[in-house]
């Protein structure tokens, strides 16, 4: 029979994570700060780092916890609870390391992967696009192969964390190609000439979480950079979606609770409000 009971050492992460959600976001109201004032939470990702409840899915052959995707979304789901924006801004970490865990050298891996690992840095997935949200077919942002380089031109549009990643997953397609077919992906340091962040989106929920659009102008990526070729890089897109989807469940499933939670709260209320008019009539 099925038990879907944690597993000790998954409760012990979920309590670590709990323990540490409430004292450092619910109980000093941390979100609610960070939320008006649109600040990214560096110092609480920082701390969340320390922490040991970030990058779980690294594989260990980097040094990672090469956790399951379930340890990582029972983790996940305590984060959110404590705020969506935060939430996001770690979980979109995974996402933009996700087509590395999936598809990179081992060079790659240990260069991009590791520097999460090594420093409470953030990284940025970059695929959606003005005229390309859901429909990856459809993405503009092209690469030409010039020398022992690849250059890209485009803009990327919805990049959480892309004001503060130290690099991007940045997915492009081969001039003159159209639709699947053409499709590459590459990492791109966030220092390299030609790419750039601008127009931070002021979003009416999830302040905390940063979005913005990035923009690439001639910018020569190095030909090892290349995490999929030419009519890989639409697949390496989906897999990472397939990988990354459980996570947002792992949301909705925080603000499930923590709506059924404030509706209860809501309902105590107005019965004890009823329950003192009745007594005064």
């Amino acid at each position: 029979m099925f038990d879907n009971r944690p597993s000790p050492e998954q409760q012990m992460m979920v309590d670590t994570a709990r323990k540490l959600v409430r004292e450092r976001i619910i109980v000093p109201r941390l979100d609610m700060e960070l939320d008006k004032k649109s600040e990214f939470p560096k110092e609480i990702y920082r701390t969340l780092w320390e922490q040991g409840v970030t990058n779980l899915e690294f594989p260990t052959a980097v040094g990672g916890a090469g956790l399951s995707c379930l340890d990582h979304m029972l983790v996940q789901e305590e984060i959110h609870y404590g705020c969506l924006g935060i939430g996001t801004t770690v979980s979109s970490n995974s996402l933009a390391a996700m087509p590395l865990i999936l598809a990179g050298s081992p060079e790659l891996q240990k260069k991009y992967l590791g520097q999460l690992l090594d420093a409470p840095l953030f990284a940025a997935y970059a695929c959606s696009e003005p005229d390309a949200g859901s429909d990856v077919a459809a993405l503009s942002c092209r690469y030409k192969k010039v020398g022992d380089t690849y250059v890209l031109t485009g803009q990327k549009r919805w990049i959480s964390n892309g004001d503060h990643a130290s690099w991007y997953v940045v997915f492009a397609r081969a001039e003159g190609t159209r639709g699947h077919d053409g499709i590459a992906a590459f990492v791109v340091d966030a220092d390299t000439a030609g790419a750039r962040w601008e127009s931070v989106v002021h979003k009416l929920g999830q302040r905390a979480s940063h979005t913005c659009d990035l923009v690439f102008e001639d910018c020569a990526v190095p030909t090892s950079n290349m995490l999929a070729p030419s009519n890989k890089g639409f697949l390496l897109a989906m897999r990472t979606f397939d990988r990354s989807r459980p996570w947002i469940a792992a949301a909705a499933g925080a603000m499930l609770i923590a709506g059924l939670l404030i509706t209860a709260a809501v309902g105590d209320l107005v019965r004890s409000r009823r329950m003192r008019r009745a007594a005064r009539s």
